[in-house]
């Protein structure tokens, strides 16, 4: 398959799509003019409505001398207002319980707790209790001067864009396709206008490059050639760690990135990620890495956090931590595979 081709078919495509999507949106008014009419004869019903209670109302008065007419009318007047005080009551009380069950769901925005520190201490405290010989402080054990150091050394190896086209992008691409997680965690960043017109293009073809990825057809050539590789770079975090830096500077634009269903497991996995050795949100990731899977993760490089095929995490100053990209394209592609929308937020 050219891929040169199928990049300009995608953005065809893409084209046709945006139209005909303009024509649901037309259909979508038709709709709305139908249900107006339906309105309008619902309005005709209650109107008969009235017609009948006049009548009604004529026939009272004929009987109104008819004592067992008055009892009947006394009584049934009273069990009308004691079942409209009932029908009152009960949905009054199912609104509140429903305010209750809403307020007692867990709030999707969760999902953003895997970039609070918090999150990744309770965790590990959580696998440190299972273990057979528990530490007594894991807490302690992780803030020590000693821990990195008694920390082996990484031999793990940079990956290149044709490393990740062979075979950890495929992997990732099937584990995605048969993830059972629900929601999408998401990851934003703060960036030049530039960076987000090139960004914004790119996403025309974004499907066109999982296929070529997943096919395992692709190599590093073709996907630069045709600009397939997400074209984004630097760091990226939660919504008010990006926020902060988008109010210094009034020019640059917010962009979020959706993650499919399950990203976030391979994410925060020692299968796309690399980690810093210093700081503790680092060392309680790291740590955790341990415990449950015995080995630590790849070495992030200590200044920016990156590392060439790896989603680097790295300790900040603002915010707990970042993920970082660099200006490395392998872990740029790595990223986008983890993608499933992007847009401007601000």
């Amino acid at each position: 398959m050219n891929i040169s081709s199928a990049v300009k078919s995608s953005s065809h495509t893409h084209g046709q799509h945006k139209t005909k999507s303009h024509g649901h949106h037309s259909s979508s008014k038709t709709s709305s003019s139908k249900s107006s009419s339906s309105s309008s004869k619902t309005s005709g019903h209650h109107s008969s409505s009235k017609t009948s209670s006049h009548h009604s109302s004529s026939s009272s008065k004929k009987t109104a001398l008819d004592p067992n007419s008055r009892k009947s009318s006394s009584s049934s007047s009273s069990s009308s207002h004691a079942s409209s005080s009932h029908h009152t009551s009960h949905l009054a009380h199912t609104l509140q319980q429903a305010a209750i069950s809403k307020s007692r769901s867990p709030s999707p925005i969760r999902k953003q707790s895997l970039f609070e520190a918090k999150h990744w201490e309770n965790a590990l405290v959580n696998a440190n209790a299972k273990q057979k010989k528990p530490s007594k402080n894991i807490l302690s054990d992780i803030n020590s001067p000693n821990f990195w150091k008694k920390m082996p050394s990484d031999k793990s190896k940079p990956r290149t864009v044709d490393d990740i086209c062979r075979s950890v992008g495929p992997e990732i691409l099937t584990d995605l396709r048969f993830s059972q997680s629900g929601g999408e965690l998401k990851v934003y960043r703060a960036m030049s206008t530039n960076e987000a017109a090139n960004i914004m293009n790119w996403k025309a073809n974004k499907g066109t490059a999982e296929q070529f990825v997943a096919s395992g057809q692709a190599d590093s050539k073709s996907l630069k050639q045709n600009n397939l590789i997400l074209p984004v770079g630097g760091h990226m975090g939660d919504y008010d760690q990006a926020k902060h830096y988008k109010d210094k500077d009034p020019t640059s634009q917010l962009l979020e990135f959706k993650l499919k269903p399950g990203a976030e497991k391979l994410l925060f996995s020692d299968k796309c990620m690399a980690v810093t050795r210093n700081g503790k949100p680092s060392a309680a990731i790291t740590m955790l890495n341990i415990l449950e899977k015995g080995r630590p993760f790849p070495q992030a490089s200590g200044n920016e956090g990156t590392k060439p095929g790896f989603i680097g995490f790295k300790s900040e100053s603002h915010g707990d931590f970042s993920l970082a990209i660099g200006k490395n394209q392998p872990s740029a592609l790595m990223f986008q595979l983890l993608v499933d929308d992007v847009k401007v937020v601000g």
